[in-house]
């Protein structure tokens, strides 16, 4: 594990390990404070999936992006109507 600017220990690309749940854990907090799930997979060396994998109710699906998408086109155009 090394350590980048955020202070975090992050895994060393293609290192495989079994991921140890204290920490997981850390992720909790990022995820909490909005963070998405790219954002905490980015700063710990680990792929978005697999923060997926473990908090499932804090990561957006592929469906719920693009019905977000979708809404905010859609109140865009209504804004723009007015």
């Amino acid at each position: 594990m090394t350590e980048e600017k955020f202070g975090v220990p992050k895994l060393a690309p293609g290192y495989k390990q079994k991921l140890n749940p204290e920490y997981v854990a850390l992720w909790e907090s990022y995820l909490d404070e909005g963070m998405s799930g790219k954002g905490v997979a980015d700063i710990f060396g680990v792929n978005k999936n697999t923060v997926a994998k473990y908090y499932p109710d804090k990561v957006w699906t592929r469906e719920q992006q693009f019905e977000h998408f979708q809404t905010m086109r859609d109140a865009s155009r209504i804004m723009r109507s007015l």
